[in-house]
């Protein structure tokens, strides 16, 4: 009560010198994490998620809807990309610092969090553990949404420890319980309206804030709050049930990981993810090997620790209930009906919640300061050594250096037909290096969505497949026609081969010269950039 009358005869000034005194460690924390995310920001080519989310924000509100309805989710991200990119322009770094943003403010939320209902040595070392979590780096340096999911899932985490707080009278649990329903009602609608796979976090905390909130003083807030969530979320609903309908091919390609493992190998690669490392397996930036079980095994010895040695603090409760809901449901769920559980992608929800257990179990260890500090420290040091291959690989894939090849050889009125997995990058650099060709794609469909691609789908209309070869055999025609020629981005799916097939009658399909087949390291998809010239007519016969 002293210090707090003593602060309020400070001048602003002083506060906040005050302030950043009291807080020192944070934000020494802080700029660190501002450096390891900064480094490589704008060095490397944005690869196909990245270049589909900048491709998904440049279109107009109903178009994005549309778009949308093909995919797996929700509008927010790309509309506050949207705005940011009017701002800060559509560059690698720009448009990845937004996602650095986010990151950033995970961090603070986890810091208030162990402030207000930990202890300030819970809180700094909950923020030094998301400063140097490899997964907390690499998605602040992604253009996609994962990153605000777990700037989100941390406020929404904050509000229900604050209902959980208030409803036992915990420290820092006076006040008012409206608020912090009303602040769980917003943030879990924005959540939502992120990411579908949000709604078992969202869930979890409800339930947990009406556990906790034992009387109807906090329990009708939460209940009000979970209804006006609900009723606001209801109009995504009708474009939820096509997402839902698809769900099998937008997330086509992740099945044989998902089948190649049993569920509790799943949850093993969390755990890990949420530790030092290393990279889920397709990342393609570290092999898992022992390291992975290290990682797991350390942080689910710490958990437990911090569960059971903080068991009488709300705060500790509520994680716990949250962590276990959110964790387990959707690992059952993906096991008995579709696998969406992702892990080191989707369940980006979750690092908030433990990477604040492991702190708190870190802190709760007896002994010298010392040797805790010496804990936090060997964990910032395994994440460095993960995160060294990852800084040290200079391209994702080779999304940028087959599009530099392209502009090499490109004259204006070229026509350039992009397949496969390459639509997106080459929609992405053909705009930002205003490269003057024509862009096609085929099959023709995947120009309205250029993110995802299910050849297996693809092969069940040859039809199609055929009528767009013959179309755009048509526009190379037409293009040779006035002197210009053709650039094909070659994959090795099946169904290309009719469109070779098209175009061979007609036209020479050549490896361009002194160039690498590239390989695309994220998606395991080869890359041909090949010259498509007319051949020349045969000479008549004598």
């Amino acid at each position: 009560m002293r210090e707090a009358i003593q602060d309020l005869k400070l001048s602003p000034i002083g506060r906040a010198v005050l302030f950043f005194k009291q807080n020192a460690l944070f934000f020494v924390v802080l700029l660190t994490a501002i450096a390891l995310r900064v480094i490589t920001l704008g060095g490397k080519g944005l690869w196909l998620d990245e270049a589909y989310s900048v491709h998904l924000a440049r279109q107009g509100f109903g178009d994005l809807i549309r778009q949308l309805s093909l995919e797996s989710t929700p509008p927010l991200y790309y509309l506050c990309l949207h705005f940011w990119m009017d701002l800060f322009g559509s560059g690698e770094a720009a448009v990845r610092a937004l996602s650095l943003l986010f990151s950033l403010g995970t961090l603070a939320v986890l810091y208030a969090i162990g402030r207000r209902f930990f202890s300030r040595p819970v809180a700094v070392a909950a923020a030094a553990l998301a400063a140097f979590s490899p997964l907390q780096v690499y998605y602040g340096q992604e253009t996609r949404m994962y990153s605000l999911l777990a700037f989100l899932a941390a406020c929404l985490l904050y509000f229900t420890v604050r209902i959980a707080a208030v409803s036992t009278d915990a420290p820092a649990g006076p006040g008012s319980p409206r608020r912090a329903a009303i602040g769980m009602g917003i943030t879990g609608l924005l959540m939502l309206y992120t990411h579908t796979v949000a709604l078992w976090f969202v869930a979890a905390c409800f339930i947990a804030a009406l556990y906790f909130a034992r009387d109807r003083k906090a329990r009708v807030p939460v209940l009000l709050s979970m209804s006006g969530t609900i009723l606001a979320f209801l109009p995504w609903a009708l474009v939820l049930i096509q997402q839902v309908a698809r769900q099998a091919t937008v997330l086509q390609w992740f099945v044989p990981f998902w089948e190649s493992k049993p569920v509790w190998r799943h949850a093993i690669d969390s755990l890990s993810s949420f530790s030092f490392g290393p990279f889920p397996p397709y990342l393609s930036l570290k092999s898992p090997g022992d390291f992975l079980i290290m990682g797991a095994v350390l942080l689910a010895a710490i958990l437990v620790w911090g569960l059971v040695a903080g068991r009488r603090s709300p705060a500790v409760k509520a994680c716990g209930l949250i962590g276990l809901l959110a964790f387990g449901v959707p690992l059952v769920y993906s096991r008995l009906f579709q696998p969406i559980y992702i892990p080191g992608r989707t369940d980006q929800y979750l690092q908030p919640i433990f990477l604040l257990l492991a702190a708190a179990g870190i802190m709760a260890l007896s002994g010298q300061r010392l040797i805790r500090t010496g804990i936090v420290l060997l964990f910032c040091a395994l994440s460095i050594w993960t995160l060294i291959p990852y800084y040290g690989n200079f391209e994702k894939d080779s999304s940028r250096a087959y599009m530099e090849e392209v502009r090499d050889i490109a004259a204006a009125g070229d026509t350039l037909i992009a397949t496969g997995y390459t639509v997106a990058t080459s929609e992405y650099y053909a705009l930002k290096w205003k490269i003057p060709v024509a862009l096609f794609t085929y099959p023709l469909a995947l120009a309205s969505h250029p993110g995802f691609f299910n050849a297996a789908e693809e092969a069940g209309r040859p039809n199609d497949l055929a009528r767009d070869a013959n179309t755009l055999a048509a526009k190379l025609t037409d293009a040779t026609a006035r002197g210009n020629k053709g650039i094909l981005l070659a994959t090795p799916h099946e169904i290309n081969e009719i469109l070779r097939r098209a175009l061979e009658y007609d036209f020479r399909l050549d490896d361009v010269p002194g160039r690498q087949n590239r390989h695309e390291a994220l998606v395991g998809t080869p890359v041909r950039v090949l010259s498509v010239r007319k051949r020349a007519p045969n000479p008549p016969r004598p």
